[in-house]
């Protein structure tokens, strides 16, 4: 049972570390918008933010295959001792 509720853990661990990921890369790549404009959101034209929307499943989709074929965040979630 002890066993049972640990993976469980683990996997909603598991879960909310690569939502977390995701996001981190999305908000990486407005930053690095605002950044291109001199951080302010006004200078940012319109079709830029709207390629930003269009590409996010596309980078959740290569964020979470880069992330699952490299292993990343497994040894964060590994059961510790």
């Amino acid at each position: 049972m002890k066993k049972i509720i640990q993976d469980k853990q683990l996997l909603i661990r598991r879960i909310f570390l690569m939502c977390y990921d995701v996001l981190a890369v999305f908000a990486a790549s407005i930053v690095a918008l605002l950044i291109r404009f001199d951080l302010n959101i006004m200078n940012v034209p319109f079709q830029y933010m709207d390629e930003v929307w269009r590409a996010l499943p596309f980078m959740i989709i290569v964020t979470l295959v880069i992330f699952w074929l490299l292993q990343i965040g497994r040894a964060s979630c590994r059961e510790r001792v």
